[in-house]
């Protein structure tokens, strides 16, 4: 019989991206969603044999996951992805740093008072508990693997960035204080991505909105704009919506990587680089779409932006290699187009 996993946020960009490859290896899945609506959308999307929901509203309302873990006793796996990304709140230490901090700690002391039967939890961090906002923009800085985002909680309060970056740093060290001093019965791995892209999970929407998740909509933001004085250069760091899913699978399925901390990122991405790639995949969109105030120079910019980030540790574990962002760029293009002109 094939082990269940448990799945928080599954509705999310990045947790539909796991249930897809888990069904596709036949696991079963249990996912949270906020909502019977997405719930049973989910189940029609991948099939009722395979997926089935658990409704938890609020991720920093006290035990909140613990009914949902004890109806599924066959569960064995957990991987702890919901947690708040965005950035237009008025309140982030509400909306943005609670849920999150919140959220990880119902779901460890869940399994541990609800699950003793789970033997292994992977928590979905972020490139931004490796480094702060500020820090990811000083050039002459580099992190990898050891380094955190040190800033306190006081700290994340200052911007809603500041309250992301935060939450997910002060979320991952609690999963590892947690494990550390507690009689749990799990193992532990974390998994650390930068900005996700790639296609839609699918090409049907959900109530006529698609799952667009934050960093898609960088790209296909670019799409619309009307002119170049709208333009902002965003800068981070990438990788692809499939390779992530892989390394949160993985990360449960090999010994080798129990107690790791994966820093899941391909390089770096601009806006400016993006728009350059687009204009090259895509020549019919060249009288539609900005070009930018430094065309052709989207990687010389970039350069100039960013930090340096050293995952060698995590790229001699997971040996698959990553997808480059000009594939990345061109299938999530393509995807909008096919699905702008059969609309």
């Amino acid at each position: 019989m094939p082990e269940t996993v448990f799945i928080t946020g599954v509705s999310g960009y990045i947790a539909l991206n796991v249930a897809l490859q888990l069904s596709e290896k036949g696991y079963h899945i249990v996912g949270t969603v906020r909502t019977k609506d997405k719930g049973e959308y989910l189940v029609r999307q991948l099939g009722a044999d395979k997926f089935s929901y658990e409704i938890v509203t609020d991720l920093d309302k006290e035990n909140c996951f613990d009914e949902a873990l004890a109806a599924h006793p066959e569960v064995t796996v957990v991987l702890h992805i919901a947690s708040p990304c965005f950035f237009t709140t008025t309140d982030a230490e509400r909306d943005i740093l609670k849920p999150a901090i919140e959220g990880t700690k119902n779901i460890l002391s869940g399994i541990l008072r609800k699950a003793p039967q789970v033997r292994r939890v992977v928590h979905t961090s972020s490139d931004s508990a490796i480094m702060s906002f500020k820090e990811e923009h000083v050039p002459t800085k580099t992190f990898d693997e050891t380094t955190w985002n040190e800033n306190t909680y006081e700290d994340s309060l200052v911007s809603p960035f500041e309250a992301y970056y935060g939450s997910k740093a002060l979320g991952e060290k609690y999963a590892w204080k947690f494990v550390k001093e507690n009689p749990v019965n799990f193992t532990l791995a974390t998994i650390c991505p930068s900005y996700v892209f790639g296609p839609q999970p699918f090409d049907e929407p959900f109530g006529g909105k698609s799952f667009v998740n934050a960093s898609n909509e960088e790209i296909l933001g670019l799409l619309s704009l009307k002119s170049e004085e709208e333009f902002e250069d965003l800068t981070g760091g990438y990788i692809y919506c499939r390779d992530i899913a892989r390394a949160h699978i993985e990360a449960f399925e090999r010994d080798d990587l129990v107690g790791k901390r994966l820093l899941v990122t391909n390089g770096s991405f601009g806006s400016q680089y993006i728009l350059d790639l687009i204009h090259k995949m895509f020549p019919q969109l060249a009288s539609s779409v900005i070009k930018g105030p430094n065309p052709g120079q989207g990687k010389e910019v970039m350069a100039s932006k960013l930090a340096k980030v050293d995952n060698s540790r995590t790229r001699k574990l997971l040996t698959w290699g990553f997808k480059d962002l000009e594939d990345i760029v061109k299938e999530t293009v393509q995807q909008f187009l096919n699905n702008t002109q059969s609309s």
